[in-house]
């Protein structure tokens, strides 16, 4: 079943875009260490499948790591834990105002401070993939959503009223540079359209993975860790002054970034 779970975590490895989310082979080895250390002993580095940090300072010794058949946990204040894959019979992402829950089989199991909404919702299916394949050893891979890959067209001008986007990017499948590149027309594809109304908003990004070029449900943004309110507000309550609170202020909004889904490939891209 190993190697199933390790197909698994491949190929979420191209669906999540998040700085707090790892997937092997790119996990830092300090962070692996930390982790090793804090709250996985025992556990060999090249075993850890997935690692997510929970840290304001990006050591990693609070969150989640994943191997073949464990998942472990530990959350600030709180004893370590852990958990085999095959007993997870459910995993969901709930969040109550602004605090953020992976719960497993109805529990709370890890509380999200850092990483992304959108991408803890991409792990919990991912978690419920792994512990299937381990009960069943089957894992049907998701196709896309076309048998035939979309074949980029000439652009033949646009009203789309969403803002262009100058800079994307997601690992190796985006180009900063558009302007000679084709698009696909939007209205040539129904099924675009429908995905696309899923979402309260839209932005026009460019996939090269699949060569799409228009307008992608903005699933959220992306705020540095050190802009986030959880740091500002305690700045701003220190009596800083106007000046720099509006600076402040100007700074959070320039930094935060939209994280988008492609509606062709069903890639996630986040602005740069």
């Amino acid at each position: 079943m190993s190697n199933i779970v390790r197909e698994i975590a491949n190929d979420y490895s191209k669906k999540v875009f998040d700085d707090k989310i790892y997937f092997s082979p790119d996990v830092p080895d300090k962070k692996l260490n930390n982790v090793i250390s804090s709250y996985a002993q025992g556990v060999n580095a090249e075993d850890i499948l997935v690692l997510i940090d929970n840290t304001t300072f990006g050591n990693a010794k609070d969150g989640i790591i994943i191997t073949e058949d464990t998942i472990y946990v530990h959350n600030m204040a709180e004893r370590a834990r852990k958990l085999p894959l095959s007993d997870i019979e459910d995993a969901m992402v709930e969040y109550a105002k602004i605090k953020g829950n992976l719960k497993i089989n109805g529990a709370n199991f890890f509380e999200i401070n850092y990483p992304a909404k959108e991408a803890m919702e991409i792990i919990a299916d991912m978690l419920r993939k792994m512990a299937n394949a381990i009960k069943t050893g089957e894992y049907v891979k998701e196709e896309l959503t076309n048998d035939t890959p979309y074949q980029p067209e000439t652009a033949t001008g646009s009203n789309q009223t969403a803002k262009d986007v100058s800079g994307i990017e997601k690992g190796e499948n985006i180009s900063k540079n558009t302007e000679n590149i084709k698009a696909i027309p939007l209205e040539t594809d129904p099924e675009i359209l429908t995905k696309l109304r899923k979402y309260e908003e839209q932005s026009t990004f460019l996939c090269l993975e699949c060569g799409y070029k228009g307008l992608m449900g903005v699933q959220g943004k992306h705020v540095p860790w050190y802009l986030t309110w959880w740091v500002l507000i305690p700045v701003l309550l220190t009596g800083i002054g106007t000046i720099p609170a509006i600076a402040l202020g100007i700074w959070r909004s320039l930094s935060v970034k939209e994280i988008v889904r492609c509606p062709n490939c069903d890639s996630q891209l986040r602005q740069t």
